[in-house]
């Protein structure tokens, strides 16, 4: 594109002297936002470069609106009210919905977080919706999912449903979800193809329903012996029980952070369908220089505090069982785990001693502070910063998590040699880290053993009902010594 795009206020009040603001609304704007649906759905935008076109149209409404015969800035397109599912914390998947849908034209009714399933019933009548959605992270969420069907089918509310969280497959909602409801209940694996069932629902009036995958013939494996694990002794640990770290400096762990994952995973910087060339200038003009600022202001502004609870325990192993034993005495507490149903048949006890072993547990936290400004992005419709810097904090966590594990394998006596950061990601050191909510240790329960166990109380995480961790920018995780414990599935 030649030449310099005028700003807004330069270029609106032309418009609104020779089309409406209606006009100007259905016939450019709306128009254009689809065309760059377009392109992230052809592979040659990435989606901060859509968010960024989804801030622009926004201060563009808000200008023509005040001109408009009534306030209907959606159009009459359709409305959907958005929650996410009761128990559960996360908002950035369905916060990414409420942007992409509000500026394609459609009015978004967003409940926020854990919600049961009576408000989003009654937010729908109150604001005669056409469309429900509901989102979630973890397999629990996706069971409540289900079980809200029920009493969506036993209301009078009969409208479609769209589903959508990182639990949740095609497969699942055919079979769990939509038998229960009557009306169309629609998997939606991101904010577009939400929005692209809207478009289908606004232009035609219906909606099909889901329906099962086609039944796959089942193979039959051989059986396989299960894998030898050599016994392996307990390592001296410098104290039993918890400490905690107040402070920890982000300096230390940004080594640690996974980039790839970063741009290409959290924040959308795929190459597609964008030459080598024209995607290298992207990362070198707009991308490394964003993270770069990010790690900066990051540390400057206080924005994120990393803090540590952690700790070593005596423990053994019975089956797929490790029994803990707490510090100040007491009972064990008994943590039990899946094991595989064929070869290897893996369950984590069994990397621990069945007489006399040790276990270490850590949380890690960035602290509150990313969710006060993530909510000051938002309010002010920076959309891009909001999601860049969520990714961003996420990614911290995980290397704050990387960096402390480091750390607690010296402590135990076999230090690191020197690694890469692809080494870290391969697991090219002894042990390993089972964070809770994961295949090989499902039960979030563990969550609350686990913050119990150090006292992350004490460095500001608390555990909900649905033991999920806040702040949202934490995790726990359970260390194991042995040098043949990696990661592995269930």
């Amino acid at each position: 594109m030649k030449g310099k795009i005028p700003p807004l206020a330069v270029a609106i009040p032309p418009l609104l002297g020779k089309h409406s603001a209606e006009d100007i609304l259905n016939n450019i704007l709306v128009p254009a936002m689809k065309e760059v649906g377009r392109l992230f759905n052809d592979g040659i935008l990435q989606l901060p470069f859509v968010l960024k076109s989804a801030e622009v149209m926004k201060k563009s409404v808000d200008m023509i609106k005040p001109h408009m015969k009534k306030d209907d800035s959606a159009s009459g397109r359709g409305t959907m009210v958005i929650a996410t599912v009761a128990g559960d914390v996360h908002d950035i998947g369905k916060n990414l919905v409420d942007i992409i849908l509000s500026n394609n034209g459609f009015r978004v009714v967003n409940l926020g977080t854990k919600v049961p399933v009576e408000r989003m019933m009654q937010a729908v009548r109150e604001h005669k919706a056409d469309v429900l959605g509901m989102s979630g992270l973890l397999v629990k969420s996706a069971a409540i999912m289900a079980e809200n069907m029920k009493a969506l089918e036993a209301s009078d509310i009969r409208i479609p449903i769209f589903l959508g969280g990182a639990a949740l497959t095609p497969g699942f909602v055919a079979e769990a979800c939509q038998s229960k409801y009557s009306e169309p209940v629609l998997y939606c694996r991101d904010a577009f193809e939400g929005l692209a069932r809207m478009r289908e629902l606004a232009e035609t009036g219906r909606l099909e329903k889901s329906r099962p995958p086609a039944a796959q013939q089942r193979k039959i494996e051989a059986e396989a012996p299960r894998i030898e694990i050599r016994s392996a002794p307990a390592p001296r640990v410098p104290f039993l029980g918890h400490r905690i770290v107040p402070s920890v400096d982000l300096n230390e762990v940004y080594p640690y952070l996974n980039s790839t994952a970063l741009i290409r995973g959290r924040w959308g910087y795929r190459r597609g369908n964008l030459s080598a060339e024209e995607y290298q200038r992207i990362l070198r003009e707009e991308v490394e220089p964003k993270l770069a600022r990010m790690k900066k202001d990051c540390i400057e502004s206080g924005l994120l505090q990393a803090r540590v609870a952690y700790g070593y325990f005596k423990c053994r192993a019975e089956g797929e069982t490790l029994l803990v034993h707490p510090a100040e005495g007491g009972a064990s507490i008994p943590l039990t785990f899946p094991r595989q149903g064929k070869s290897p048949f893996l369950s984590i006890p069994d990397f621990y001693r069945r007489d006399e072993d040790v276990a270490g547990f850590l949380v890690v936290t960035l602290g509150p502070g990313l969710e006060t400004e993530n909510m000051r992005l938002l309010q002010r419709d920076r959309y891009q910063d909001y999601f860049l810097l969520h990714g961003f904090a996420v990614e911290v966590t995980d290397a704050l998590a990387e960096y402390w594990h480091a750390k607690m394998r010296a402590e135990m006596g076999f230090p690191d040699p020197k690694l890469e950061l692809q080494d870290y990601i391969t697991q090219k050191y002894r042990g390993s880290r089972y964070g809770f909510g994961y295949p090989a240790c499902p039960d979030l329960s563990m969550n609350k053993a686990c913050c119990d166990l150090v006292h992350a109380a004490e460095i500001g995480v608390q555990v909900t009902e649905n033991f999920m961790m806040q702040p949202e920018v934490t995790t726990s995780a359970l260390v194991a010594h042995h040098p043949q414990a990696k990661y592995f599935y269930v």
